[in-house]
């Protein structure tokens, strides 16, 4: 979308008016959909950042040429480190 004018619903096609009938609200979507990809993904890791802060739960990072991230481990929560056994069916 190369213009910043909101588009009307009737523009976005008979869905998304369809999907505001049923009662969704669609201005945090609209809001969205004016960013650029990169705004989204800096907004995106802003929250992430947020939610680690409130939650103490910051991501460790992946060791240098890791091909997975490490397990995170949480109060309460048991992390296992092995694969789960397969079923013998």
């Amino acid at each position: 979308m190369s213009d910043d004018a909101p588009r009307s619903p009737s523009a976005r096609g008979p869905a998304w008016q369809r999907a505001i009938d049923f009662g969704v609200d669609v201005s945090l979507l609209e809001e969205n959909l004016r960013l650029t990809p990169e705004q989204r993904l800096a907004h995106l890791l802003a929250m992430q950042r947020r939610f680690d802060a409130i939650h103490g739960t910051a991501r460790a990072r992946p060791p240098e040429g890791s091909t997975h991230a490490p397990a995170v481990e949480r109060p309460g929560v048991r992390v296992s480190r092995t694969r789960p056994r397969s079923s013998p069916c």
